[in-house]
């Protein structure tokens, strides 16, 4: 919500299919500067975060660590996309 204008929107999608759950957030944004993927970099942030930058790693641990993936991009659109992908409950042995 920080990046996102006064007057832009963050927008929340979940969705479900035979392979397992996907949430996806949208911001209106400026985006993410240079990678995207370097968000999940264990202390890289932005200058103007006022983060350590841990909060995107542990994310990924934590999504990763249930067998799913997190990926962020720069939408062509414009914005910031983030998605959380996690497996269907019967994927689990």
């Amino acid at each position: 919500m920080r990046h996102t204008p006064a007057n832009g929107t963050v927008t929340v999608t979940i969705g479900r299919d035979d392979a397992g759950a996907a949430i996806r957030v949208d911001d209106t944004g400026p985006g993410i500067s240079g990678d995207p993927e370097r968000v999940f970099d264990r202390f890289h942030r932005a200058a103007d975060s006022g983060g350590s930058g841990l909060g995107l790693t542990i994310a990924r641990q934590l999504v990763e660590a249930h067998g799913g993936t997190v990926v962020a991009a720069n939408p062509p659109e414009g914005g910031a996309r983030f998605t959380v992908t996690l497996p269907s409950a019967d994927t689990f042995v």
